[in-house]
């Protein structure tokens, strides 16, 4: 799944965030943001998307998180 950031409709940045479907995308109480996907990971992001980490450790499709 892809991520983009956006300022008014204007495109900022995109990048190949996930290797599925991204399910869920929350702000992280850390600043910046945390997704999840089919692809079993939870990733970190910053607020410009720089992945700060990727958590392993699912053994199915991760639909949903709580920060």
């Amino acid at each position: 799944g892809i991520l983009h950031t956006w300022s008014k409709e204007t495109k900022i940045k995109s990048v190949e965030a996930h290797k599925d479907i991204i399910r869920e995308i929350l702000p992280s109480p850390l600043g910046g943001y945390v997704t999840c996907s089919n692809d079993e990971t939870i990733k970190l992001w910053s607020n410009d998307l720089e992945l700060i980490q990727t958590f392993l450790g699912h053994k199915s499709f991760v639909f949903t998180m709580k920060v």
